[in-house]
């Protein structure tokens, strides 16, 4: 019991601040680290979404126009990995996919452009005559985690006369 003329905290009093403190730092602790690992994780993804989009997108476009030859598979070259063609608007213009130093490039004419800046590990074209598509495999290594992501994209080019 206190004398009504003394004044402070009992130790009873301060142990349990500092109980509660501990109890509220290990929530706002954990989801901090939460949010910080989500952020990360989802970081990643847009990131993965952002460098397929990009691919799908050149190449669905340069595709388009193709000028597909007779013998479909003449398109793909070296074991797969490059897809070589031109298009029906000007038969001279030379455009190609390849993969260069892990980077996935499109070279028009002898031009080469990167397509964007993550880390292709192996592309893969193939060409289904029966079903006029052009399959693409690629595996995608984001640099931060060093985790390799795959995806599959088919391509219909333009139907011929």
């Amino acid at each position: 019991m206190r004398n009504s003329n003394e004044k402070g905290f009992t130790l009873i009093e301060i142990l349990i601040v500092i109980v509660l403190l501990a109890i509220v730092s290990a929530l706002f602790y954990n989801a901090y680290f939460d949010s910080t690992r989500t952020l990360l994780f989802n970081k990643n993804r847009i990131e993965l979404q952002r460098a397929q989009d990009l691919t799908n997108r050149w190449l669905s476009r340069y595709i388009r126009i193709a000028d597909v030859p007779s013998d479909f598979n003449s398109m793909i070259i070296n074991d797969g990995n490059v897809l070589e063609f031109s298009t029906v608007s000007d038969p001279a213009n030379d455009i190609r996919f390849y993969l260069d130093n892990n980077n996935l490039y499109i070279s028009i004419d002898g031009n080469a452009r990167q397509i964007c800046d993550c880390k292709f590990e192996n592309i893969s074209f193939n060409a289904n005559s029966s079903l006029n598509v052009i399959e693409f495999y690629a595996e995608i290594t984001i640099d931060e985690n060093r985790v390799s992501y795959q995806f599959n994209n088919i391509f219909y080019p333009r139907v011929q006369n």
